[in-house]
């Protein structure tokens, strides 16, 4: 491009301007940017919204403004991963117009904001990086982040030019005038003079000058070889641990400032100054730190990202062991008195890498509460699985009194600050043996259960013979069972008599413990009067010998007939 100037008035239309060539001689001037630091401002405007607010800004010498607060709108969150959208000021090409446009970012677990458009169709200023959380429903003052202050993305308005500030102009005016004093004062001296005083003060003669020495090295020996107390060579050979220095054949120290001379100082093909006194090499800088210096520097190994070498203390060369944590850690969470910290997090190097959010130190979810809010005492605030501060809303409401609880045990009611104690004391005093087998009791030991021994006898009962007794089984009755008595049975007893009678035995009959002779209740005999002699059909005796036998006597085979009843019980 040849030369431009402008502007000037036109003549038959020679002289034509474009609007580019006032935005070019304005950006020269000023750099791009909001041109206030209350320009532009973004706020939360409802829902999924924001304002930007009345301002003004340059974008590559092009005027931008805003006289009234513009509604922008966000796209909505994505449901499990956030997002960083960007508000930037753009200058388009095509439609020859700045504007302001919302470019959304792309959900990730560590979103990054979306990179500025800068080419030859569009130039963007990025003014704030807005987080969406995932889930989030309304923009909030917490997800906005101002970016105009940050030169790379934005900047503000500023002239390029720096100006010379009057004290730099007025010193470099004094430093002139009394160099010319003091030329003028050495030429009324005379032109020797003035060379002497200006080159030779003290009368040094050729010293004053520096003078060229030739250099050798042989072995370790550097070998010096000239005249003067001030000179330079040029080294033939690097510098090695153990080297040392000759001048005309004398052994002499070498030193570079506070240190012995090294290879910081001694390097093959360079020139290097020195001065010399006869007992002593002394060179004039050598390119590195002194041991004075490095001593200054305390870094160890682990304060140094590993792999990066460094000097500290001496001018060996160290390197550091310091590990490179990234952008990310995740350590546990610990309380103070007054605090909650993420604590465990390993030593090391943190770095952004270009990241917004970063460098973070994480803990897991599961270094957090679980309790939700219903599971947290009204009034009383926590730290939800999610890092959030929740508050409760669960509400005591117990009805209890000390009588209804155990003796030696506390509880709550209503107020979780004021803890009471029970006095119920348990005093039961039934054994095993008083409680039905298959059920569980508690006497005095409310943590002993124990089991009951008593049978269940259901409906028992029995058949009692008259005058008869049986003992009751002990435990549980149903109370349907029954005792009984046994039934009165009438049963003609005849036949046995016939039967003793007709054999002509004499003699007893048992007729058994259970019957009982109640009398006579029909006699058929059939005898002969007798007449003193025994003789044959002749019944001699008939008795009863006791409650249940029956007697008969005959002493012929003449047969009675005599009928008894008896009692079966």
């Amino acid at each position: 491009m040849g030369e431009w100037s402008g502007f000037f008035p036109s003549s038959g239309g020679d002289r034509k301007y474009k609007t580019a060539h006032i935005a070019a001689i304005t950006d020269a001037l000023f750099h791009s940017g909001v041109c206030q630091s209350d320009d532009l401002t973004l706020a939360p405007a409802g829902a999924m919204t924001a304002a930007l607010s009345e301002g003004r800004a340059l974008v590559n010498g092009y005027h931008y403004q805003n006289d009234s607060p513009l509604t922008l709108t966000f796209g909505y969150a994505d449901g499990t991963l956030a997002r960083i959208d960007a508000v930037m000021l753009r200058r388009d090409v095509n439609s020859r117009d700045i504007h302001a446009v919302v470019v959304p970012g792309t959900p990730a677990i560590n979103p990054t904001a979306p990179a500025c458009t800068r080419n030859a169709d569009a130039y963007d200023l990025c003014l704030y990086h807005v987080r969406i959380p995932a889930g989030a429903t309304a923009i909030t003052a917490s997800m906005i982040i101002d970016r105009r202050a940050d030169a790379d993305l934005c900047g503000y308005v500023y002239c390029k030019f720096a100006g010379i500030g009057t004290s730099v102009m007025q010193a470099a005016v004094d430093e002139m005038l009394a160099s010319v004093s003091s030329e003028l004062n050495q030429l009324n001296a005379g032109t020797a003079v003035m060379t002497k005083a200006q080159y030779d003060p003290d009368g040094s003669g050729v010293d004053v000058t520096a003078h060229i020495f030739k250099c050798t090295k042989s072995g370790k020996v550097y070998a010096l070889t000239g005249h003067g107390s001030f000179g330079r060579f040029k080294v033939p050979a690097a510098w090695a641990s153990g080297d040392t220095w000759t001048v005309n054949g004398k052994s002499v120290p070498a030193y570079s400032g506070a240190d012995a001379v090294d290879g910081d100082t001694i390097v093959a093909g360079r020139w290097v100054l020195f001065s010399y006194d006869g007992t002593q090499i002394n060179f004039s800088g050598g390119g590195g730190l002194s041991l004075g210096k490095l001593a200054q520097a305390t870094a160890l190994p682990g304060q140094v990202l590993a792999g990066i070498p460094y000097y500290a203390g001496s001018k060996a060369l160290k390197k550091g062991t310091m590990p490179d944590r990234g952008q990310y850690q995740y350590g546990g969470v610990g309380a103070g008195t007054d605090y909650i910290a993420i604590n465990a997090l390993p030593e090391g190097y943190y770095h952004a890498d270009g990241a917004d959010w970063a460098p973070e130190a994480r803990a897991k979810m599961t270094e957090f509460g679980t309790a939700g809010k219903a599971e947290l005492m009204a009034g009383y605030t926590m730290t939800s699985k999610e890092g959030l501060r929740i508050g409760g809303t669960l509400v005591l409401s117990g009805n209890a009194d000390a009588g209804d609880v155990l003796s030696g045990k506390s509880f709550y009611t209503t107020d979780p600050k004021t803890k009471k104690y029970g006095s119920l004391a348990l005093s039961g005093s039934a054994t095993a043996a008083d409680v039905l087998a298959g059920k569980t009791f508690y006497n005095t030991d409310a943590k002993s259960k124990q089991g009951g021994q008593m049978a269940d006898n259901g409906d028992w009962g029995t058949t009692l013979a008259p005058g008869g007794a049986i003992a009751v089984p002990p435990g549980k009755h149903s109370g349907n069972g029954v005792v009984r008595a046994r039934g009165v049975v009438f049963n003609d007893f005849s036949g046995i008599i016939r039967s003793a009678a007709q054999s002509f035995a004499p003699g007893k009959t048992d007729i058994g413990a259970d019957k009982y002779i109640l009398g006579i209740t029909n006699a058929d005999m059939h005898h002969y009067p007798g007449d003193g002699t025994s003789d044959p059909g002749e019944m001699w005796a008939i008795w009863l010998e006791n409650s249940h036998t029956i007697g008969v006597s005959t002493n012929n085979s003449t047969h009675p007939y005599i009928t008894y009843n008896y009692v079966q019980l």
